[in-house]
């Protein structure tokens, strides 16, 4: 019984701060634009500042809570914050209760509001109510469950990116995620948060990453088993059960548009996507029936674009520029023989306007976690601003 009181007492006076694993921060500003601000999983006072794809930390002083609608500090009073655990006081009062998806982390409730975390010292678990020594049964690759949605850190009603796909542009309204795509062509431009033309510098937060919980919105679809591409080289979205499920080839292959089937990078025909993807090379050819176009990359990103002057070819091969009298390269690389193709997640939100064939699914294809979701939002498909 002392040995509980003084457990007890240990952890009232002993208040470590919060072990819970913070998200990918960068990774998440990288969405939007330069100067918003976005909020924490681990602070109620804590907030960020993203620049250029980088997160600069900043605490709220005391008193105060980070309000990610009104974006700046307010009052207490004002907001209600749970740390990424929504509602986890609720029907609670005055009681400490373990914080989800970690061994030694709690929570303290009162009124049914969070107004307190932290977590046991070294060796100890938090048990029915109290530090305990005790082994760790959480499931490591569980640890970041504090962080389900994007919209717990995303104010509502402002648009964003996608690091999966160049076109998408997503919004939290009400907490809830929606999205959809531009259209007509255009891909959703970060800075601007806004859909505009395509040029060197775009599509910079596409990344392949994944660095939200939450599936990523892809719309519904009608005909079972139809394939159609990406804007990322190696996937492409599948029909099934009603919705499009994001699928990926193996390292190494494109989705041939032509086929419906994963193929060798450097035959797949495609559409207008980041070739520089699994290429080592410092130039590479960009999807281009000319075969003029090509990329510069670095670390398998395209950084810019450049063409080869008239009457002449760019031979990734040879890594420069040949006359076009020798066209043994170009033939043989499907950047140079990608067909225009109206069926894109760019300009498509729904099957409708899906024209490419059924295909069963690849040996070289790898199923992706990120199951589509039927919410779309095709109101702000053609927006050209923020709201």
């Amino acid at each position: 019984m002392l040995a509980k009181q003084f457990i007890a007492g240990y952890l009232l006076l002993v208040l470590v701060n919060t072990i819970s694993a913070e998200y990918d921060v960068d990774g998440v500003c990288t969405l939007i634009k330069d100067g918003g601000l976005i909020g924490s999983i681990e602070s109620c006072q804590k907030y960020y500042s993203c620049n250029k794809g980088k997160a600069t930390a900043y605490v709220c002083p005391d008193g105060t809570r980070f309000s990610k609608n009104l974006e700046k500090c307010v009052s207490e009073s004002s907001v209600d914050c749970y740390i990424g655990a929504a509602g986890v006081c609720t029907g609670r009062s005055a009681a400490f209760i373990s914080k989800p998806g970690t061994c030694n982390g709690w929570i303290y409730c009162k009124n049914e509001k969070q107004v307190g975390s932290g977590s046991c010292g070294s060796n100890l678990i938090f048990q029915n109510g109290e530090c305990r020594y005790g082994e760790c049964t959480v499931d490591s690759s569980n640890l970041n469950t504090n962080f389900t949605s994007i919209c717990q850190v995303m104010p509502n009603n402002k648009y964003f990116g996608s690091t999966k796909e160049c076109s998408k542009w997503q919004i939290c309204r009400n907490e809830k995620l929606v999205g959809g795509f531009c259209k007509n062509g255009l891909v959703y431009n970060v800075n601007l948060a806004s859909c505009t033309y395509a040029s060197s510098s775009s599509c910079s937060q596409v990344s392949g990453i994944t660095v939200q919980p939450d599936a990523e919105v892809y719309g519904s679809c009608n005909n079972v088993n139809t394939k159609k591409p990406s804007n990322i080289c190696s996937d492409y979205l599948k029909c099934e059960n009603n919705l499009w499920k994001r699928y990926s080839c193996n390292r190494g292959y494109y989705f041939d548009i032509t086929t419906s089937s994963c193929v060798a990078r450097i035959s797949a025909i495609t559409t207008d996507c980041d070739r520089c993807l699994f290429s080592t090379k410092e130039f590479v050819n960009a999807v281009d029936e000319e075969c003029r176009k090509y990329l510069v990359c670095q670390n398998g990103i395209k950084k810019t674009f450049n063409y080869c002057a008239t009457g002449y070819y760019f031979d990734e091969i040879a890594g420069g520029c040949v006359k076009s009298t020798d066209t043994v390269s170009k033939a043989s690389n499907g950047a140079c023989q990608a067909a225009t193709s109206s069926d894109t997640s760019s300009s498509a939100d729904s099957d409708s306007s899906d024209t490419s064939s059924s295909a069963d699914s690849d040996s070289s294809d790898t199923s992706s976690s990120d199951n589509s979701d039927s919410s779309t939002d095709e109101s702000a498909s053609d927006d050209t601003s923020e709201k």
